[in-house]
């Protein structure tokens, strides 16, 4: 079995709906890492499970539409006002719930996804495989 992992990172901020911190319901951003994780038995013809440009290329603009973006629940509707421009989610965004999020939009691009791992900290990470 071969692995692969290639790193995306961007720059954003959320607010949990929900949250045992209260901290965590206010406004705050993290420099996020995310992992995308990519296994398979067969190498292609360069001797490659992907190539990592193509890779980046073919999913990339997942991760740019979260750049510099405040991501909020679809319910959460004390941001509606357009000085936030927010990006609304049908989800509480934590990290765990970005892996998911993540990993199923890169599922719909890359058959072979193994994992995809959210960095929201240099000591804090949440993980989603199947």
């Amino acid at each position: 079995m071969y692995t692969i992992r290639k790193l995306f990172k961007f720059e954003g901020s959320h607010a949990l709906s929900s949250a045992y911190s209260s901290e965590c319901k206010k406004i705050h951003g993290h420099s996020y890492v995310v992992e995308v994780v990519l296994k398979g038995e067969r190498l292609n013809k360069d001797g490659m499970l992907i190539d990592f440009k193509m890779l980046k290329e073919k999913i990339n603009y997942i991760f740019d539409s979260w750049d510099h973006a405040l991501v909020v629940h679809n319910s959460d509707k004390k941001f509606e006002s357009t000085i936030f421009g927010a990006l609304y989610v049908d989800f509480n965004p934590t990290a765990e719930n970005m892996a998911k999020y993540f990993y199923d939009q890169c599922k719909e691009m890359i058959s072979i996804i193994y994992s995809v791992r959210v960095h929201e900290t240099a000591t804090g990470w949440a993980e989603y495989s199947e």
